[in-house]
């Protein structure tokens, strides 16, 4: 799902493993990351390209549900932040009919989920691919009209499927749609079979990543400024508007992966958030690796919020979790009771995570999904609001 998809190590908890709270770094004045990307000389009268201005207060729809605050930080969950307030996001899957997708998302929004996330892709990343998949802007486009107050994004959009002011156009127009709710989620790309089937140039992961790095560059100058130019290996751009602005001041800019190397570096240079599947003891040292380019590129760390995807089994009945408990998903895994669950939020928390991403993967039918949806949401989710 992210940039130079990294797949998190088979690992699951029925308690959290102790990890004490990493330190945090005092918030310093916000500085604007800089950019190394040759461009050419812009017309007389035109921004060349102007950098999005630091996240601010309003960047990412932070009262959740209306007229209720989720956070008593002046901006979104962040790594310096010491509250302990959190989101917590419904992920959708999209082999689902648009029906089903539809009664799921309007449950997550009257029940207090926070944000709705779908995954970007056009076949299933399995040897069965007879199986139907929605694409996931014209989804997300319907549910920001259907579904009130929630964050709505792609976990997260594939680079090499759109040019990138392409995706910024549509990025923009799901944030009219919703409202002022969009947050742009996108990754490098890595479902090599989906590439091979539509014609889409996969590469090797350094070129993926050099695209990559590219159209964050592209995407951010097209959000933030009146006119991009820009001339790169992979893209290149004239005089080029992006009318309408956002609703929102600031479109939230989530990058998805755990490239040491280079996705987190893009991360620190442009991101307003990151994203990453894995355990709390996982998150916690790729957030070192994190701060670490931050420092590199003269950015405060605090500006970008963390967020964390693992599946979910909740339930009362010990008996229902035995089986859950021994079971390889081959990712990041929470397995447990209320309590438990509580315990495990408590240690995505204190590393830094202020929002949990939840697929319904792993949910089962309908009414078997919303009694997990509902378990989470009343028994789970108010100690960290």
């Amino acid at each position: 799902m992210g940039a130079g998809r990294r797949r998190p190590r088979p690992r699951r908890a029925g308690r959290p493993d102790g990890r004490r709270a990493r330190r945090r770094r005092r918030r310093q004045p916000a500085r604007a990351p800089p950019s190394r990307r040759r461009r050419t000389a812009a017309p007389a009268g035109h921004h060349q390209r102007v950098q999005r201005p630091a996240p601010d207060a309003r960047a990412g729809g932070l009262t959740g549900r209306r007229g209720r605050s989720r956070t008593a930080c002046p901006s979104a969950p962040c790594a310096g932040c010491h509250s302990s307030q959190m989101r917590f996001s419904f992920w959708t899957g999209n082999s689902q009919t648009w029906d089903d997708i539809a009664e799921g998302c309007i449950h997550a929004g009257s029940t207090g989920w926070d944000g709705i996330w779908f995954a970007d892709h056009f076949m299933p990343d399995d040897v069965d691919v007879d199986q139907p998949v929605h694409e996931a802007w014209s989804v997300l486009a319907a549910v920001a009209a259907l579904v009130p107050d929630v964050r709505i994004g792609p976990l997260v959009a594939g680079n090499t499927y759109r040019n990138p002011a392409l995706t910024a156009k549509i990025a923009t127009t799901v944030d009219h749609i919703s409202g002022g709710r969009a947050v742009l989620g996108i990754g490098a790309g890595w479902q090599e079979n989906e590439h091979a089937a539509y014609g889409f140039d996969f590469g090797t992961l350094r070129s993926r990543m050099d695209r990559f790095d590219e159209a964050v560059e592209v995407i951010s100058s097209l959000l933030g400024g009146r006119r991009t130019d820009f001339a790169g290996e992979h893209y290149a751009l004239a005089d080029a508007p992006l009318d309408p602005k956002p609703v929102q001041d600031r479109l939230p800019l989530m990058i998805g992966g755990g490239g040491v190397r280079r996705t987190l570096r893009t991360t620190a240079r442009f991101a307003d958030e990151w994203n990453f599947w894995g355990m709390p003891d996982e998150i916690a040292a790729l957030c070192d690796v994190l701060d670490g380019h931050c420092d590199d590129v003269g950015r405060d760390p605090a500006e970008i919020a963390r967020s964390a995807v693992a599946l979910l089994f909740i339930s009362e009945d010990e008996r229902a979790l035995e089986r859950f408990r021994t079971r390889d998903t081959g990712r990041a895994t929470i397995v447990g009771t209320p309590e438990e669950v509580t315990e495990i939020v408590g240690a995505y928390r204190d590393v830094g995570v202020g929002e949990l991403i939840v697929p319904d993967f792993t949910f089962g039918p309908m009414e078997r999904k919303k009694a997990s949806m509902d378990l989470f949401i009343e028994q789970v989710a108010p100690n960290f609001r």
